[in-house]
């Protein structure tokens, strides 16, 4: 699209709706919707170490799981035993991190949204000027303008 000087686009904006939505479908999409590359980045590389972390201590907790069924063995038993309550409380964790970060996610994203282009409508406005006017020999006059 080619607008003309000091025409706006009302869909410069991004959706916040959407941006969350894209964020719970996809780590980090609705931040890259954003324009927060690095963000997205960081947000997608954390969620997939939390995901591989889940996926690792998933196995080896059946993998201990398996073991612990078909070992007889006291000694066996009880370090087969601890092995996959590491594991199994280690996939758990993993479970709450990865919740943790997908609300993050989603709320970040909403966010971001809604404050795109903030920083330039702010610049835009002069609410507040000083103006100093230097009197004759006498000093110089000093005025604090404010406008809400």
């Amino acid at each position: 699209m080619v607008f003309a000087a000091g025409e706006e686009s009302s869909s410069t904006a991004p959706s916040p709706l959407w941006s969350s939505v894209r964020s719970a479908v996809f780590p980090g999409w609705g931040q890259l919707h954003n324009g927060s590359r690095l963000k997205a980045t960081i947000l997608f590389s954390m969620r997939t170490y939390i995901g591989v972390r889940y996926f690792t201590a998933e196995r080896r907790s059946r993998f201990y799981r398996n073991e612990l069924d078909a070992t007889a063995s006291e000694w066996d038993r009880a370090y087969l035993q601890s092995k996959f309550g590491d594991h199994r409380s280690t996939r758990n964790d993993m479970v709450w991190w990865s919740s943790i970060l997908l609300l993050y996610t989603v709320i970040d994203a909403y966010v971001d949204a809604h404050m795109a282009g903030f920083d330039t409508e702010v610049e835009d406005v002069t609410r507040i000027t000083m103006q100093i006017d230097p009197l004759d020999n006498r000093g110089a006059a000093l005025a604090l303008h404010a406008r809400f």
